[in-house]
């Protein structure tokens, strides 16, 4: 029997329909696991007294700030998790100022994802590393604004960093993902 070229269509139409609800079912496991993840992430963070944990390291990311902008010449005093200019401007370091929720939502997506466990911690140590020097930046960059452009340091702030924030660890976590993935295809 002669093998032909829709004989060859037919087969690989068939083995990707088979393949698609594969692919259906992942990605509905991923944005369930996702989901789960996130949430309980999220749910300690809000909920939980977490404020001993966090403490320690946003007066870390105060003395951070202040050494950096202290050498560009700016006089700051840092007083525990507040960065201070005196008679100009200051910022407080809040909970919400330490990146954890951005580290939540990638450490969600880290283990959410269908990879090896190795992949999956290198990524978290990868993004950590990441978002905290990011996270640096934005509160150095967020303090020169407040000194030189105050009237746009909330809208700088809240919209500008917050987007572009999440949009970068999104590119990145699409890189990561086409790096890590892993096909796993059913036999």
């Amino acid at each position: 029997m002669a093998y032909t070229m829709q004989d060859s269509c037919q087969e690989k139409r068939e083995s990707l329909v088979k393949h698609k609800s594969h692919f259906d079912r992942t990605g509905l496991s991923f944005a369930f696991r996702f989901c789960l993840y996130s949430s309980i992430g999220l749910g300690w963070l809000h909920f939980g007294e977490v404020d001993f944990l966090l403490q320690p390291m946003l007066i870390l990311l105060a003395k951070i700030v202040g050494e950096i902008l202290s050498m560009t010449g700016l006089a700051v005093i840092v007083l525990g998790q507040k960065v201070v200019y005196p008679g100009i401007f200051g910022i407080d370091i809040a909970n919400e100022c330490s990146a954890v929720f951005q580290m939540i939502i990638v450490a969600s997506a880290l283990f959410a994802y269908s990879t090896s466990l190795r992949l999956r911690l290198l990524g978290l140590f990868l993004f950590a590393a990441i978002i905290f020097v990011g996270n640096i930046l934005r509160l150095v960059s967020l303090f020169w604004m407040g000194i030189w452009a105050e009237e746009h340091f909330d809208f700088v702030h809240f919209y500008v960093w917050g987007g572009l924030s999440y949009i970068g660890l999104l590119i990145l976590l699409l890189i990561w993902m086409r790096f890590a993935y892993r096909p796993r295809l059913p036999n």
